[in-house]
């Protein structure tokens, strides 16, 4: 095995740090959530379903943020910058089509 194949790259990639943003944000949430400030929450397969759907809206968010909104900027900010508007925008969106799922089925 090379040298060049055990470096680690510089730069991550836009998607990995997306996912990881979305996964640590979503944790501490549902960490902070009950007031009880543990991960007993993880016992229940409902739970992990919902962690799924908010940490894919945020990703999401992130996502559509980067490629569609930001594209122009190119330094490290724009990160920052993806992670502010991006995840509430991916929130927004869920609480928007589930609300509207709710007014449609009722």
């Amino acid at each position: 095995m090379t040298a060049s194949a055990l470096t680690i790259p510089k730069r991550l990639s836009p998607f990995l740090v997306h996912l990881v943003v979305s996964v640590v944000l979503t944790t501490f949430l549902f960490w902070l959530d009950e007031g009880y400030y543990n991960f007993n929450w993880t016992k229940n397969l409902w739970n992990w379903l919902f962690f799924v759907i908010y940490a894919s809206a945020m990703f999401i968010g992130q996502t559509i943020t980067d490629k569609y909104f930001l594209k122009k900027f190119k330094d490290d900010s724009k990160q920052v910058l993806v992670g502010f508007i991006g995840i509430p925008l991916g929130l927004a969106i869920l609480f928007t089509i589930g609300f509207s799922l709710k007014y449609f089925f009722s």
